[in-house]
């Protein structure tokens, strides 16, 4: 026997906001029902389902299920926080080796000859003294002409001017990279 039409009906019938049957076809579902064990056991399993999810039960953890999951929550941390340092401690030595590496690829062809490397650093410490002294002479009349031309209330002013934008500078650098913290 086919089941299905009687099943849907139970389940139309049973619904709590409302069924959609006519007093005929409850009559004959509810005599279905008193003949059909199986559609009678699942009438009778479907209210016990109903009572079920209507019912407010609270569960209570375990005994000691916080004091688990802290102390598992700690251990997972614990884990993680030596992974990644691990894999932080990888990434710097093997970064470490890298440069190492090219450093020593570039310092190679100096190592056979130590004059080469001499005389390059004394060459390049002679062109920064050259420069040094080239700045400073083409600055000094600069300096001398801007010192003239401003009187020294208006040098007062500026390095004021100067001052205030760097306390301004500081303030807002320890704002932006200290932000407060908002406490409740």
């Amino acid at each position: 026997m086919n089941h299905r039409l009687y099943e849907d009906w139970l389940f139309a019938h049973l619904d709590p906001a409302g069924s959609d049957l006519n007093p005929q076809q409850v009559k004959e579902l509810e005599s279905h029902l008193a003949e059909c064990g199986s559609c009678q056991q699942l009438a009778d399993s479907w209210r016990q389902v109903e009572v079920e999810l209507h019912r407010p039960v609270m569960v209570e953890p375990a005994a000691g299920f916080t004091l688990r999951w802290q102390a598992r929550l700690e251990a997972d941390q614990a884990r993680l926080h030596k992974r990644q340092a691990l894999a932080m401690l990888a990434f710097y030595l093997s970064a470490g080796a890298l440069v190492l590496g090219s450093l020593l690829a570039l310092v190679w062809p100096w190592l056979g000859s130590p004059q080469v490397l001499f005389w390059s650093w004394f060459y390049r410490l002679y062109t920064v003294v050259s420069y040094a002294g080239e700045v400073q002479e083409f600055l000094r009349p600069v300096v001398q002409v801007a010192t003239s031309s401003v009187p020294f209330t208006g040098w007062v002013f500026l390095v004021g001017i100067l001052c205030e934008l760097g306390v301004l500078w500081l303030v807002s650098f320890r704002l932006i990279t200290n932000p407060r913290s908002v406490s409740r």
